[in-house]
């Protein structure tokens, strides 16, 4: 997923980028920058997708309404970055969904031609 975010206050500025899912452990991964320097990849969002919508289409899965909950070091970065207690772990951030492509066998592999 490509997908950028930054907060800012006063001389600080957050930014949240190169974010990925780990399915494995229900867990948005993104690296964190303070004041472009960039740090290690950390859990920032936890989700569930038995809270999500799931609908089976013929070619696609399509999932909505999976809730991004903050992780307590993705509040830990916030906290130290901002001085300030706003936030708390398992807060809801918002929401997102995706498509995923199914492929089966068949249509992946290569049309085999007959001859005689």
């Amino acid at each position: 997923m490509r997908c950028a975010f930054g907060l800012e206050r006063d001389d600080v500025r957050l930014e949240f980028s190169n974010f990925y899912a780990d399915l494995a452990d229900g867990a948005m991964v993104a690296v964190v920058s303070k004041n472009g320097i960039p740090g290690c990849p950390t859990k920032v969002l936890s989700f569930n997708l038995g809270d999500s919508k799931v609908v089976q289409g013929l070619h696609d899965i399509r999932i909505s309404d999976v809730a991004l909950r903050l992780t307590s070091s993705g509040r830990d970065n916030l906290q130290r970055a901002f001085g300030h207690t706003l936030f708390g772990p398992g807060q809801i951030l918002g929401y997102m969904g995706g498509v995923a492509n199914v492929v089966t066998k068949a249509a992946a592999l290569p049309a085999v031609r007959r001859s005689g």
